[in-house]
Formats: structure tokens, sequence, C-alpha cells
């Protein structure tokens, strides 16, 4: 019956849960030092390869909750774990590493993944990547057949027993793209043009927009969303860029950059099932063996401030907390030009302070570095194939 203020300020009595941060490379040779972060256990490690030493990707995990498709622990045993996992983005080989270091320091356990968005684009090998998280989930659910019980055997190595995938902005513009999603074309053509016909977007002149030439094409154009628009629009000639570095998700499937026809031809049914089954949100209980945090909130780019200044609505305000993930849920949000809870930056970095009063931890990727310092409010996703950072 104590207030969350009250828990709060008995933290130096509870078990808090622990931050593992680990990186890895093909082929790991050393494991020095160690390191502390604020109001968290953490431990840092580094793969020597000759002389050669850099950190290349890293990993946060909290205790396991109970809630739908995260299974609960049988009695007697310690509880499962949550592996929080950064924007992948192609990158396969490093998704596969980081994937084998989270299972090595998880040892003989289960634990469980929610992986954070943007699968695909920038990075060498998108499709290689679905399929990949399309098999993990598969393995997932090979895992739990029979579900947990107090009589199974233990696991003789560390098991993944339920994997949930987010939805990035990223995804979303292909699923846009592609017309995976519900959205009411009149409602999708007014995200990005004018009463009469003509280009609203303000960076048009700067930005490749998807032209829809040839084969009736052009009345899919006029009724797409903006994103799927940037998402698809081709850099040949003009001088235009593609805002989400789409390039490499077109020359994965073996189409050219823009063909919407031939991308659908080339997707195998299972990558349209993938992309139609990223989920907006996760949110996630806690124990109170995890306090202060009562209950983890997973979204891709965070959640925009109740009540502060927000572009594209109408009154100029972003809505409440629940307001916002009830938009996501519906897909109502897509009427808007701009989904800042999937895509927004400087104005989703910060938690809600009603959030932060009934417990609940903020975890996003999306935003390019790995940032725990605010204990409310983290951010994984150091990974940048432009500069060959870490994945997280």
């Amino acid at each position: 019956g104590r207030s969350h203020q009250e828990e709060s300020g008995n933290r130096a009595a509870m078990v808090r849960p622990s931050l593992m941060v680990v990186s890895c490379l093909p082929y790991i040779a050393a494991f020095p030092a160690g390191l502390a972060l604020p109001n968290t256990t953490c431990m840092k490690e580094s793969a020597n390869i000759g002389s050669e030493r850099r950190s290349v990707s890293s990993i946060s995990m909290l205790a396991k909750p109970d809630r739908r498709s995260f299974h609960s622990s049988a009695a007697g045993r310690a509880p499962e774990k949550i592996a929080l996992i950064g924007d992948l983005h192609g990158n396969l080989a490093h998704a596969k590493a980081l994937w084998n270091i989270i299972k090595a320091k998880v040892g003989n356990e289960r634990f469980q993944a929610v992986f954070l968005g943007d699968y695909v684009d920038r990075g060498p090998d998108p499709r290689g990547v679905i399929d990949w998280l399309i098999s993990l989930k598969k393995e997932a659910e090979a895992s739990q057949q029979d579900g947990p019980d107090e009589h199974a055997e233990p696991v003789l190595q560390a098991t993944c027993s339920s994997v949930r995938f987010l939805v990035g902005n990223h995804d979303l513009a292909m699923g846009l793209f592609l017309g995976l999603y519900p959205v009411d074309a009149s409602k999708a053509a007014a995200t990005w043009k004018r009463a009469d016909g003509s280009v609203s977007f303000e960076a048009k002149r700067s930005e490749a927009l998807w032209k829809g030439e040839g084969g009736g094409e052009e009345a899919v154009r006029d009724g797409m969303h903006l994103q799927g628009l940037r998402w698809g629009g081709s850099e040949e000639g003009g001088g235009a860029r593609n805002a989400f570095q789409a390039a490499p998700t077109f020359a994965s499937y073996g189409v050219p950059h823009g063909d919407r026809a031939a991308l659908l031809r080339a997707l195998p049914p299972s990558h349209l099932e993938f992309l139609k089954g990223l989920e907006a949100f996760v949110e996630v209980p806690l124990s109170r063996a995890h306090l202060p945090y009562t209950s983890l909130l997973a979204i891709h780019a965070g959640l925009e401030m109740p009540g502060e200044a927000a572009r594209e609505r109408k009154d100029g305000r972003a809505p409440t907390v629940r307001e916002q993930l009830e938009e996501l849920r519906d897909w109502s949000a897509l009427s808007l030009p701009w989904i800042e809870q999937l895509q927004g930056r400087e104005n989703t970095l910060r938690a809600p302070p009603e959030l932060a009063q009934e417990g609940t931890l903020v975890v996003s990727g999306h935003h390019g570095r790995l940032d725990l310092e605010d204990e409310w409010r983290w951010i994984i996703d150091s990974g940048d194939t432009r500069r060959a950072s870490p994945l997280s």
C-alpha cells in the first residue's frame, strides 16, 4: 500500500534488474575489465582480435515478467530473462553474433526476447535478417509446444521461449509501400497532397518520392501513405536522396529500386506475414522483485510528452499516453503524415512523467545510440552501418 515515491525511496534495499552490456565479434578472444552505470549492475566485455580491440555488439536484459506470450516460470525455477535488442538494419552477421553472445551469457536457462524494430534498409542483407528472425520465432514456438511446467527437464543450453517483434519506422514504411497495413486510401493520400493533387510534402525537393510509373501503379501511388512514397523513391537522376536508404532492401530481393510489383512477387509469403504481424508496442508487467520498475513499455522511437507542442495535430498538442498507444493499436495514427512514436526524434526522448510515476520503464531503439543514463528511459540502438558501429 505504499506510494511509488516511498517505494523508490527505499531502493537501496531492493533487488535491481541487472544490465549486461557485452560485446561480440565472430571470434571472441578475451574478456577484460568492468564498469558501472548509474542505478544498474553493469558489466562490459571487449573482444581482442590480434591488436584490434573494439566493442561491436551489446545487450541489455531485464528479469522475466508474466504476460500473454511471455510464459510463466515453473515452480522452483529462476525467472526467465528478457533480451531487448535494438535496430538490426540488414546486418545479419552481427545480429547472429549478438544472438550467440546473448545465449552464452544466459547459460543453461530459458530466456525471452523483444526486438525493437528496424530490420530492413541500410545493411547488406535485409532479406537474410527477416529469414533469420522468422526462424527464431519458429524455434521459440517449438520450445513451448508442451508449455513449461514444474516437471519439465531443465534445459541444457540457452533456449529462447518467446520472441516478439516491434515495428520500426523503416519496416512500417516498407509495409506501407507494399500495401500491407490497413490504411484508408483517401486518408493516406491526405498525408502528402493537397486537394488539387499537388505535393505538399515539405522536403520534396531534397527527397526522392515514389512516382508509381507504369502498370497502373500511378493509382496505387495516389492512395499511398507519405512514408511509403518516401521509402520507395529511387535516387536515380535529379540528385534526390532516399531518406530510408532502402536500396539494399530492394537489392536483397533481387529487384530494381522502386519496382513495387516486382518486390511483391519476390517477397516470400512468410516475409509478408512477418511484416504484417509486427507489433506497434509491447507492454510487460514486472513483479515487485524488480522495483522501482513495475512494468516495461517497448516502442520503437518513444512517446510524445502529453500536452506539449506536436506537429500535424489539429490542436497542436500531443495526446495522453494511452491515447497515443490506442492510435497505434487501431492504426488511426496512419491518418497523420508522421508517426512520431515510430519516427520522432527529440520529441520522443523523454519518459512521460505519468509513466515514471506508475513505475514504467520506457525502452526504444531508433535514436542511434546506447543511452541508459535515465532511470525511466532507455535507448538501445548503437548500430550504424555508416560508421561500422556495434549492434545493441
